[in-house]
C-alpha cells in the first residue's frame, strides 16, 4: 500500500513540477491571473493525491465504481479552473475579487460533492459488509446442518429432517432485521445442541427429532417475520 501511495505521490509531484515549469516559462506577465491559475491547478493535483491516499488507507470490498466516482469532481474542478482562466477575466472586466470568488466557488462546490461521495461510499461499504456477514452466517448454518445430516445418516427420519432444515435455511433470505436477532441466536444455539446430540451415538432418536422440530419451527417463524418486515 505504501509503495503504491509513494509511486502516485511521485507521479503527482512530477506533474506539479512540469506545470510549474511551463507556467513560469510561458506565462507573461506574472499577474494576479497567473498566480490564481497556478495555485488552483496545484490544488487540483494535491486534491487528487489526497483522494488516492484516502482510498489506499480505507480500502473497501467491491467499491471500485464508487472509488472512481470520487475523481469526477476533481476532473470537473480542473476543467472549470481552466475555463475561468481563459474566459472569465474579460467577463468580469479583470476584477480580481470576482475572479478569485469564482475560483473559491469552484473549490467549495467540489469539496462538498467529494465529501458527499465519500459519505455515500462509507454507507455503501458498511451495507456491503453487513450483507457479507449475513450471508456468511447463513452459509455457516447450512454447513452445520450438512454435518448434522452426515452424522445422522444411520437414522433415516432424523437425516431426512436435517436435510429439510438445511434446505429451508439455504434458500432463505440472508438479510433480516435487528428485531429478529434474538430469534436467530436461538436458532444457532439449538443447532449447536443438535450437532452435539447427533455426534453422540447414545442420544435417543426421539430427543434429536424433538430438537430438530424446534429448529424447523423457529426457522419458519424467522422466515415469515423476515418477509413481513420487508
Amino acid at each position: 500500500m505504501m509503495k503504491k501511495t509513494t509511486f502516485m505521490g511521485i507521479i503527482h509531484g512530477i506533474l506539479a513540477l512540469l506545470f510549474l515549469f511551463v507556467m513560469i516559462i510561458a506565462w507573461m506577465p506574472k499577474d494576479f491571473q497567473f498566480w490564481c491559475l497556478l495555485s488552483s491547478v496545484l490544488l487540483c493535483i494535491g486534491n487528487s493525491y489526497v483522494l488516492i491516499c484516502y482510498l489506499e488507507r480505507r480500502p473497501a470490498h467491491n467499491s471500485n465504481p464508487m472509488d472512481r466516482s470520487l475523481f469526477i469532481p476533481v476532473a470537473v474542478e480542473f476543467i472549470a479552473v481552466l475555463c475561468i482562466a481563459w474566459y472569465l477575466p474579460e467577463l468580469v472586466h479583470h476584477s480580481c475579487n470576482k475572479y478569485l470568488a469564482a475560483h473559491v466557488v469552484v473549490f467549495v462546490v467540489s469539496i462538498l460533492v467529494q465529501l458527499l461521495l465519500i459519505r455515500t461510499r462509507s454507507e455503501n461499504t458498511a451495507q456491503e459488509q453487513h450483507i457479507f456477514q449475513k450471508r456468511w452466517q447463513r452459509d455457516e448454518s447450512v454447513s452445520q446442518w450438512e454435518k448434522i445430516q452426515t452424522a445422522l445418516s444411520g437414522r433415516s427420519d432424523c437425516a431426512a429432517l436435517a436435510k429439510k432444515i438445511k434446505e429451508e435455511i439455504q434458500y432463505s433470505d440472508p438479510m433480516s432485521s435487528e428485531l429478529l436477532a434474538d430469534l436467530e441466536e436461538k436458532i444457532r444455539t439449538i443447532t449447536d445442541e443438535v450437532l452435539e446430540l447427533a455426534e453422540n451415538p447414545g442420544t435417543s432418536e426421539s430427543e434429536i427429532l424433538r430438537r430438530q422440530q424446534q429448529v424447523l419451527a423457529l426457522v419458519h417463524e424467522r422466515n415469515d417475520k423476515c418477509a413481513r418486515l420487508k
